[in-house]
């Protein structure tokens, strides 16, 4: 099964981007697509994580008794403990959706409406920074849905 992973709003929104001269929106999409959407949803791959979260990066859970932290490398270790699913079994369909992409010099933050299978799971807001090597996922914080 065919995965789409950003809606074509944002493809558009690349597209102006680009044509603005604007390649650090684009590349902030494209990160965020390679590391978070395609690195922990569609393909558990923690190479691709790696290659665009900061090695510093934490994720924020809330919980009753309060707030978690989560760093990247602990996050990996999980999506591998993971059970994956059955040979043959179809595959979800994910879609990403960026409602906000907001960025000021070095710093930028984007929302992003994850969907699985038509059904929305998660509101993400993710913090990057932009470093000598790039665009990098630096924080999160996520509502989940459903």
């Amino acid at each position: 099964m065919k995965h789409v992973t950003i809606f074509a709003v944002f493809c558009c929104l690349t597209a102006v981007c680009a044509r603005a001269g604007n390649d650090d929106n684009a590349a902030i999409v494209e990160v965020v697509d390679r590391a978070y959407v395609h690195g922990v949803h569609i393909d558990r791959d923690p190479d691709k994580m790696r290659s665009g979260m900061h090695e510093s990066f934490v994720m924020f859970v809330k919980t009753d008794e309060g707030v978690n932290q989560l760093t990247r490398d602990a996050w990996i270790e999980r999506l591998s403990a993971a059970s994956a699913p059955p040979a043959g079994e179809a595959r979800p369909q994910i879609k990403a959706n960026i409602v906000v992409l907001d960025r000021s010099g070095d710093a930028a933050v984007v929302k992003v409406d994850l969907f699985r299978d038509g059904k929305q799971i998660f509101t993400d807001y993710i913090s990057l920074y932009r470093f000598n090597d790039g665009w990098k996922l630096v924080g999160k914080i996520f509502q989940r849905h459903g």
